[in-house]
């Protein structure tokens, strides 16, 4: 979902932007912004294990 995101710090946030440079998400701290994409990134591991996942 987020492929390579990264956070920018603004005065009065710490925005997750998405490879095109949108804003994903503003966090009033980087920690906040930095459990966001670990949150999302262990979604779409999940996803993914789902995905795999083959019928008895």
């Amino acid at each position: 979902m987020l492929g390579k995101a990264h956070i920018v710090p603004f005065p009065a946030e710490h925005a997750v932007m998405n490879t095109n440079n949108r804003k994903i998400v503003a966090c009033p701290t980087e920690q906040e912004a930095n459990e966001y994409i670990k949150m999302m990134e262990d979604s779409d591991n999940n996803e993914n294990i789902d995905s795999e996942r083959k019928p008895l």
